[in-house]
């Protein structure tokens, strides 16, 4: 079916279930145009009025968008308010797919919800905003299920509600409803200006989790953390920068936490992280809070025994740039606070130079302290800088 040149007008609250306009359902494939209109939705419901949903996706369905613009400018014409349940401007479930292929989705709350066994959202060269931000929200809120996000050339912005900060670019999970296991591909992919960029929630009763691979990646300006995994993350990303994130103004009111640039803090957690050619840089905070605790740092990494880290090797440098993360004397580039028995792996990086043993190029050799002749695994009884950390396991710089 082709939906060519369609608008939907007025309000179309949906204050129990998820009526929408359009609802793709079956084996159906639908694919919208613009055709000669300049909006998809004008003005579907009001700013911060009920919780309006423009299509619903399930079963087996699929719905293509290619091209054209919701909710213009403005306001948010395509209107999610009650983000924090997940009902978004968009819904999937079942198996439902959403692609996004040059378009730009402009929402109060809520842009795109996941809920159901394993749906998909596919985003090429698209943009998804939120305008007013109204309430808590999520750009991508991935709920249920098993679901697949793929994000190619495409940015997901403005989901930020400063004075709680509960809004986030993507969301994984809820903490009533744990178990999602979510995927999520990047390729020249953006995810800045929200509260946070990536929030991997916890639940008590069953884990959830998060498998991030790509590259190119942008985690930049998120007011309170760029990525934060609460429950079980695994990361391999090769370029792209983590930048800016926790760097709230002072202007912003009340007592927040802020996670600094990537945050695997959790104690009781599986981790597994690598990167390569990153930028980790400008992450820290200048507002209340915890903003010069160990925590609010460029890279935390904590995890149980299982967890790997892998930031380089003799073999495969990491050639990432960790520098400019400290807010106070108790933040830093890399903090280590992994279990007994783990050793972060971050050879062949640059950090901030002529700073704890850091030569004029910020690099870390063998031979000069705090390494060895033959090796440079520091521990908790090496000094505490700008550079690193370490409150437990081993930290191996050179080799």
């Amino acid at each position: 079916v082709t939906i060519d040149g369609v608008r939907v007008i007025g309000s179309a609250q949906a204050p129990i279930g998820f009526a929408a306009p359009i609802a793709v359902s079956g084996n159906a494939h639908a694919t919208m145009t613009p055709g000669a209109i300049a909006d998809y939705a004008d003005q579907l419901s009001p700013a911060g009025q009920g919780t309006a949903t423009y299509a619903t996706v399930g079963g087996s369905a699929r719905l293509t968008v290619s091209g054209g613009m919701f909710g213009g400018a403005a306001l948010g014409g395509a209107d999610g308010v009650n983000g924090s349940v997940g009902r978004g401007a968009f819904v999937l479930t079942g198996n439902g797919r959403l692609d996004l292929d040059n378009v730009v989705v402009n929402v109060d709350s809520s842009g795109v919800s996941l809920f159901g066994g394993a749906t998909q959202l596919f985003m090429t060269g698209s943009t998804l905003r939120s305008n007013v931000n109204t309430g808590a929200g999520a750009g991508i809120h991935a709920a249920l299920g098993t679901p697949q996000i793929t994000l190619v050339n495409s940015v997901v912005t403005g989901f930020a509600n400063a004075y709680s900060g509960s809004s986030t670019g993507i969301v994984v999970g809820t903490f009533a409803q744990p178990g999602v296991a979510a995927t999520i591909a990047v390729s020249n992919a953006a995810l800045s200006g929200n509260d946070t960029g990536i929030d991997v929630r916890s639940g008590s009763t069953s884990a959830g989790s998060l498998l991030l691979t790509g590259g190119n990646l942008a985690l930049t300006g998120n007011l309170f953390g760029g990525l934060v995994c609460s429950d079980a993350c695994s990361v391999d990303v090769a370029g792209g920068e983590v930048s800016g994130n926790g760097a709230t103004s002072a202007a912003v009111a009340g007592s927040h936490t802020f996670y600094g640039g990537i945050w695997l803090g959790s104690t009781n957690r599986s981790y597994f992280l690598k990167l390569r050619n990153v930028q980790v840089t400008g992450n820290k905070s200048l507002s209340t809070g915890n903003t010069n605790q160990s925590s609010n740092s460029g890279v935390t990494l904590a995890g149980n025994a299982t967890s790997l880290y892998d930031l380089g090797t003799a073999s495969s440098p990491g050639n990432n740039v960790i520098a400019g993360n400290t807010t106070g004397n108790q933040t830093t580039g890399l903090n280590v606070a992994v279990a007994p028995g783990v050793t972060v792996r971050a050879v062949g990086n640059t950090f901030s130079a002529g700073v704890q043993g850091a030569d004029g190029l910020g690099k870390y050799q063998l031979g000069t302290a705090p390494c060895g002749p033959s090796g440079c695994d520091l521990t908790s009884t090496a000094s505490s800088g700008a550079n690193f950390r370490v409150g437990s396991g081993v930290l191996r710089l050179a080799e």
